[in-house]
């Protein structure tokens, strides 16, 4: 008899604790289908939408708790990561950009009349393509102009003259700039030149390509910025860990380049995923390669074990892939599988974006009241590990070379921002349309305009502060000397990621022993909003009216067939849509409280061109959106993502 009241007192406990979190659910706006897929699977991806992977984790001003619990995923996480990265290289490829060609030059300069026509051509075409007013040789002027439009338009495929005779048609789609490079015009120059370098072979079993590589080493080394350009081309190794094809740095040593084998002026890495992909392709009738591909391989073959930092970020993703042995029941469901899935491969699509211009694409020929405040994500090894890469990648970011930006070079940023202000209307439109409309990257340079646009009260007056600005512009041309060194403050930025990582591996330890509460870890749920938005570089008044700029894309992978005619569809595009709201099920003190968080969707899509991220927004936003993918119904339930659905609040 006492056996049967306690199994009754436990059933009514139940019972009231799975009514309590589905008054949770309708008071927060969840349907019937919705709350009955959460019963069922305790985990459930809706289609309520954010800007900023943080809003979900925000506190309303004047408060010191949540409305209801929040779940802190790894997804949040890990974009900050990749956004941070995003950040250093960006920096560091903007000193590139400005020092490549110097360099180009040099070369060009130091190339006798007497070296192999190769030479001169592969040289010049980069050097006119850093710079349309670069002088080139006569003999070669011609085929440089013809190569350099193609690149440009990066829109066919044809004989490359900058290859052998018997070589293949080139598709010249993959000159189209990428990642953080695009819309930038300096950088695009910059994408075209690098991918360029990284595109033209050299036989080192053919004599006279072997003596035009060879040619172009020895001007390098003769140049008055030889030591440079041997730090700019060896930095790469120090990042991706493995050795490559020879390069200018190779053909520097003088009687150190090898005798046979590719080699290149510039290499782009080759990397794991990239052999994945490969196989993936082959594998398949129709040679398209998947995202899945790379998540079949870090479970089958777990993941690469070399001493590189891309080596490092594969074998920090493979812990979400299987779940610890202790984790909470919805952990073991389809549901969070195909969440587990979608955080892999959302955070790769960010990691391929962020390295767009140093990894190359994979191409293969064929044939509560007294609850927390919130739980972390229960997976302590993946924070570990992240807090491992995290401050790995900030240690190669601050030893990286680096050439703060002058006045010069801020007078020429600030004439584009005031020609892409002029040229969007903004004018007319003001302050508002400028906040709301550019993206992150754009809107830290025309925020300050934007303000004195907003103090404006005729478009006449608004004219006038933009001739103030070009004027400011033309004051700055004179001088050479550096403002302020714009990287530190970025370089200040890693190791709050780090400390945010390890604070969150010490909760998910304390919350999986099953501790109580303590005020050290309120405190890190309830900072983590904060945190996470300061490592992203949101200031307050971007976290009130936050920008809308995660969703990227970028190629992946493209597919030939062996006579080097493209396959249809031929690039595999992977890219990431604006976070989504999740809602988790987790157990604490015997029932289940519906807890609240962000994970970033992930897509990829076939296309004939690559997508350029204005092209993907417009799909994300219009009739054209992608279909998401199918293994992800169990975590989205009834209801596929559609358009977004914004909620400022939860």
């Amino acid at each position: 008899m006492r056996m049967l009241g306690v199994t009754l007192a436990f059933a009514i406990t139940t019972s009231a604790a799975a009514q309590e979190w589905r008054a949770d659910a309708k008071r927060i706006g969840l349907d019937g289908k919705a709350i009955e897929h959460l019963a069922r699977e305790r985990v459930l991806m809706t289609n309520r939408t954010y800007r900023q992977v943080f809003e979900p984790y925000r506190i309303a001003p004047g408060e010191d708790r949540f409305d209801a619990p929040v779940f802190i995923t790894t997804d949040a996480v890990l974009h900050a990561y990749h956004r941070l990265t995003e950040a250093s290289l960006l920096h560091i490829e903007r000193g590139y950009a400005r020092r490549l060609p110097t360099y180009i030059r040099a070369i060009a300069t130091e190339l006798r009349p007497t070296e192999p026509t190769r030479a001169h051509l592969v040289i010049g075409i980069a050097h006119r393509l850093l710079d349309p007013d670069a002088p080139i040789r006569p003999e070669v002027a011609a085929r440089v102009a013809e190569e350099v439009s193609r690149i440009v338009a990066a829109n066919a495929s044809a004989k490359a003259a900058w290859l052998p005779s018997d070589a293949l048609p080139f598709d010249y789609a993959r000159f189209r700039p990428q990642g953080f490079c695009e819309g930038e015009p300096v950088l695009e120059r910059h994408f075209r030149a690098v991918r360029f370098l990284q595109s033209a072979p050299f036989d080192l079993a053919v004599e006279h390509e072997a003596a035009a590589f060879r040619a172009i080493g020895r001007a390098a080394r003769w140049s008055d910025v030889a030591d440079d350009i041997r730090v700019f081309v060896r930095y790469a190794r120090a990042v991706f860990g493995r050795s490559s094809k020879p390069d200018l740095a190779s053909a520097m040593n003088d009687g150190a380049t090898p005798t046979s084998g590719t080699a290149h002026v510039l290499v782009a890495a080759h990397t794991w995923d990239n052999d994945v992909l490969q196989r993936g392709a082959e594998n398949r009738a129709d040679g398209r390669a998947s995202g899945l591909d790379v998540v079949a391989a870090l479970e089958s073959e777990g993941p690469p074990n070399g001493y590189g930092l891309h080596d490092a970020y594969f074998r920090c993703l493979v812990t979400l892939l299987e779940p610890p042995a202790d984790a909470p029941p919805f952990m073991h469901t389809p549901a969070w599988r195909a969440k587990s899935v979608q955080t892999a491969l959302a955070g790769w699509a960010q990691h391929r974006h962020a390295w767009a211009l140093q990894i190359t694409p994979a191409l293969y020929v064929f044939g509560l009241a007294n609850a927390p405040p919130g739980f972390v994500e229960p997976n302590p090894a993946f924070f570990d590990r992240l807090a491992g890469l995290a401050a790995w990648t900030g240690e190669l970011a601050r030893s990286a070379p680096h050439t703060p930006p002058t006045r010069r070079d801020r007078a020429a940023e600030l004439r584009e921002t005031v020609d892409w202000i002029e040229a969007h209307g903004f004018v007319e439109g003001g302050w508002k349309a400028v906040l709301t409309d550019a993206p992150k990257r754009r809107r830290a340079r025309v925020e300050p305009l934007a303000w004195n646009l907003g103090l404006a009260n005729t478009a006449d007056q608004r004219r006038k502060w933009l001739r103030d600005a070009r004027d400011l512009a033309d004051k700055f041309d004179a001088d050479d000397t550096p403002p302020y060194d714009a990287f530190e403050p970025i370089l200040a930025r890693w190791p709050k990621l780090v400390a945010l990582c390890r604070d969150l591996a010490t909760l998910a330890r304390r919350q999986q022993a099953g501790k109580p509460t303590s005020e050290d870890d309120r405190r890190t749920v309830l900072s983590f909003g904060p945190r996470l938005a300061d490592i992203l570089d949101h200031e307050e008044s971007q976290i009130v009216m936050p920008t809308d700029d995660v969703p990227r894309i970028v190629v992946a992978a493209g597919s030939y067939r062996q006579d080097g005619s493209p396959i249809t569809n031929h690039f595999l595009c992977t890219g990431t849509a604006r976070p989504r709201a999740l809602f988790v099920l987790y157990p604490h003190d015997g029932r289940d409280l519906l807890c609240h968080g962000a994970v970033i969707p992930y897509y990829e899509v076939h296309s004939a061109t690559p997508l350029t991220e204005p092209e993907w927004r417009g799909r994300l936003d219009g009739e054209a959106r992608p279909a998401q993918p199918e293994w992800i119904g169990p975590l989205v339930g009834p209801g596929a993502l559609g358009k977004p659905d914004f909620r400022d609040r939860r």
